[in-house]
């Protein structure tokens, strides 16, 4: 997550701030977790702003992970928020009708990350 950094760089802030790094191609990067979103915080206004007509842009990047704390507040965590996983839930909780992940990779693979990955059988990208 954030910034790259030389191997030196990324061994040193670990040892100064906690952080867990991991090699990213040539740089180094800071990983944390990314746990299985629950819900969406601000779902009932989502369903307001859709409600009145509104075009709302949801779960994409940049949202804060957050947990409520032992008073119940919400307090930012640090992890990272799956995309896909969010808008899911989201599309669920609003009772969508179509869900739509849009990509810039020519199709979806199963066992991503894996050293056998292959394409899914969905529906596959008109050129």
């Amino acid at each position: 997550m954030g910034p790259v950094y030389g191997k030196a760089e990324a061994q040193r802030l670990a040892a100064e701030r906690g952080w867990t790094v991991k090699q990213d191609g040539t740089h180094w990067r800071r990983v944390v977790p990314s746990p299985r979103p629950q819900r969406v915080v601000e779902t009932r206004l989502i369903r307001l702003l859709l409600d009145s007509g509104a075009v709302a842009v949801c779960a994409g990047g940049g949202g804060v992970p957050v947990i409520r704390d032992a008073q119940g507040q919400l307090t930012g965590v640090e992890a990272v928020a799956d995309k896909d996983l969010t808008a899911a839930l989201l599309a669920e909780a609003l009772d969508a009708d179509e869900l739509l992940l849009l990509t810039n990779v020519p199709h979806v693979s199963l066992g991503y990350g894996t050293p056998t990955p292959s394409p899914s059988d969905g529906p596959r990208p008109q050129p």
